[in-house]
């Protein structure tokens, strides 16, 4: 199963699951379903006062979190608002008001604030009755000319993203196919639906999808985006969507009004046999070699940032002479 469901000793899964923020209600559901360990509410906030874990009143020191606040708001993070920012500084450990992070950002990204809160949505009806009933798959381009295309799909329920994976060539039939079979081997099943646009590049994991249904019925900043919208609130809304975290709404769906699970049992030699079917060798890039000459030949480092990312992006471009 997929690392959102936590090994180890009861103060580490427990701390797991306080640290991503769910309730105590869904706390106690994760550990009698997935971990065999039942306790009671009265058990579970002892606990959490052994461990020290606690999220009214928490100690924290205020130049630190600035510090951490500006570091999000440098890279991804600088396209999300507080309540996202909040989120974020959590899943690091750091327990502090959303208050304080509202201010902090108000104050460090008054501009962005702004544009977001002045953003306007057009809300459509959707309908999926349970995990694993319709997968979405798409790709993002946008930094596509940049040489990183990104692709990824989402679970129609929940909202919980499958796989978020970026790759020299979202356009390679057998590279989706490849994503689609990981996905499905590490369920041990595949949804009941896979939806996509029409695009050539879907076709070999649009036949897998299909050839498994009719058998069985008739790196690093991606994960942190991944497990960021997996554990983050989706707020109630008058358009009928279903209320809660991704995480939570797929593994626990009774907890929200759902049905089990929509998953169709797929064995390991099934995944095999599609598996072999895949002709596709990565190519070797030459952006990687020249990025990589040009290591070897100047006093240039990899970054380990952003910023840093971004200046050696524009040095290797002053170098290419392709900065004009």
């Amino acid at each position: 199963m997929e690392s959102s469901i936590p090994n180890g000793d009861e103060k580490a899964i427990i701390s797991h699951y306080f640290r991503e923020g769910y309730e105590y209600t869904a706390i106690l559901s994760f550990l009698c379903k997935f971990h065999v360990i039942r306790m009671s509410m009265r058990t579970l906030k002892n606990r959490l006062r052994q461990y020290n874990l606690r999220r009214t009143m928490p100690s924290y020191d205020v130049n630190f979190v600035r510090d951490r606040i500006m570091n999000e708001l440098s890279g991804a993070g600088s396209c999300g608002g507080y309540r996202s920012m909040w989120h974020s500084l959590r899943l690091q450990g750091i327990q502090v008001p959303r208050k304080i992070v509202e201010d902090m950002t108000r104050e460090l990204d008054p501009e962005g604030c702004e544009n977001r809160r002045s953003r306007r949505l057009l809300r459509r009806r959707y309908r999926s009755s349970g995990p694993n009933q319709i997968w979405h798959v798409d790709a993002y381009v946008k930094l596509k000319p940049y040489g990183f295309p990104i692709h990824g799909c989402i679970d129609g329920r929940s909202r919980r993203i499958m796989w978020l994976n970026v790759t020299k060539s979202s356009n390679n039939p057998d590279v989706i196919a490849k994503f689609y079979l990981n996905c499905v081997m590490d369920f041990n099943g595949c949804p009941g639906k896979l939806r996509t646009d029409c695009g050539t590049e879907n076709r070999v994991m649009a036949a897998m999808q299909c050839a498994l249904r009719d058998d069985i019925q008739a790196y690093n900043d991606l994960n942190k985006v991944r497990d960021h919208w997996n554990t983050h609130v989706i707020r109630r809304s008058r358009y009928d969507t279903v209320s809660g975290r991704p995480n939570e709404l797929f593994f626990l769906p009774e907890l929200h009004g759902g049905i089990e699970d929509f998953l169709l049992p797929v064995t390991a030699d099934e995944v095999g046999s599609l598996r072999e079917d895949l002709t596709f060798e990565e190519e070797k890039s030459l952006n990687e070699e020249y990025f990589g000459y040009v290591l070897d030949t100047t006093e240039l480092k990899s970054p380990s940032n952003c910023e840093e990312g971004l200046d050696l992006y524009q040095a290797l471009l002053k170098i290419a002479g392709t900065d004009k």
